[in-house]
């Protein structure tokens, strides 16, 4: 026999104020989506408000499965990415963070920049002090081309020091192992930003319950 029936009642607003206060690097964001692929929360609160569907995507249709993880794939505001994302598992909902690739590019292509024209004046100098001299600056230049090589595959890894030096490039070699870490910390940083929302989401679905 039927007695009655229980309704919950999730307020959206709370869920969107806690991804709207969660900051993803510059310019990076947080989805969150429901058990279709619907969008709860998204920057674009017309996009939620229309249930705009996103469920086509690979790391959407990963999360829906109970899956965590990390890729680069197009954002749904249309960027390439890092996409962080983890499940909701009681509610079938998922969490997603995106930090636009151009940050981590726009870091990486400073520092190119940089081996460039230092590497323009190891070759002036090479000419002046001969070989020796050439062998001595192009050599850790090398590595820290390297370095950087590394840092575009996405090794973010704490590596040993190849080199000590307390010249100009030593500081430069300093530069990129900060660098490194900085962004080593970022993509830390999306792992807990993603979550911290899906906790928070749990704890809201509980205090409602």
């Amino acid at each position: 026999k039927i007695i009655g029936v229980l309704g919950v009642d999730i307020s959206l607003k709370t869920v969107w104020d806690t991804v709207e206060h969660t900051v993803i690097g510059n310019s990076g964001y947080i989805d969150v989506v429901d058990n279709k692929g619907n969008l709860i929360a998204h920057p674009d609160k017309q996009r939620v408000l229309q249930k705009d569907t996103v469920a086509d995507r690979s790391y959407v249709q990963a999360v829906l499965q109970g899956t965590p993880g990390h890729q680069t794939a197009m954002s749904t505001t249309g960027e390439e990415s890092l996409v962080s994302f983890a499940p909701l598992e009681k509610y079938h909902w998922g969490v997603i963070t995106y930090l636009p690739k151009r940050e981590m590019q726009a870091a990486y292509n400073h520092v190119l920049w940089s081996i460039f024209f230092i590497i323009l004046a190891a070759v002036a100098l090479a000419g002046i002090c001969g070989l020796y001299t050439a062998g001595a600056i192009t050599k850790p230049l090398q590595v820290m081309v390297g370095m950087c090589r590394e840092l575009a595959a996405g090794d973010f890894r704490n590596k040993p020091r190849l080199m000590q030096r307390a010249d100009e490039i030593g500081q430069l070699a300093d530069a990129l192992v900060s660098m490194r870490s900085s962004l080593r910390e970022a993509f830390k940083k999306v792992s807990e930003s993603a979550d911290q929302v899906a906790a928070s989401s749990e704890e809201l679905t509980a205090s409602a319950e």
